[in-house]
């Protein structure tokens, strides 16, 4: 245990289990979530929405693209010694990028950032990069 984070880790898998909470201790739909966020950046009625920026803006610290031994994941989010790092398949075309990179941000606003029961988080990798 480093810093009070227990992490639990199985065969090389990480599994996230924290939950958006409101003031009040009640769990955010992912759906208000996104319009949150929309909403704190002004981004309502842009199109199409700067993925990358957004991503930057709520802490992560890079989107990247990479290769996974796994042929069927197509993204993943990692803590590294910096903070939270994005990866998407590199092959992927652009359109496919841009939702994974959206699908992983929502696991890090959903799941890991924010003020949680640390003892609960710990993170699911299933292909290397």
């Amino acid at each position: 245990m480093m810093g009070g984070t227990k992490k639990w880790t199985r065969t090389g898998k990480i599994v996230a289990i924290n939950r958006e909470v409101d003031g009040f201790g009640h769990r955010v739909e992912p759906e208000e979530l996104a319009r949150r966020v929309l909403q704190d950046h002004h981004l309502e009625q842009t199109m199409p929405i700067p993925v990358i920026d957004v991503c930057l803006a709520e802490g992560i610290i890079a989107v990247r693209q990479g290769t996974f031994k796994d042929p069927d994941v197509s993204g993943m989010i990692r803590h590294t010694g910096e903070g939270h790092v994005i990866y998407v398949r590199a092959i992927d075309p652009p359109v496919r990028q841009r939702f994974t990179m959206a699908h992983e941000l929502g696991h890090y606003l959903l799941h890991i950032r924010g003020d949680r029961n640390q003892d609960e988080l710990s993170l699911i990798e299933r292909g290397d990069v």
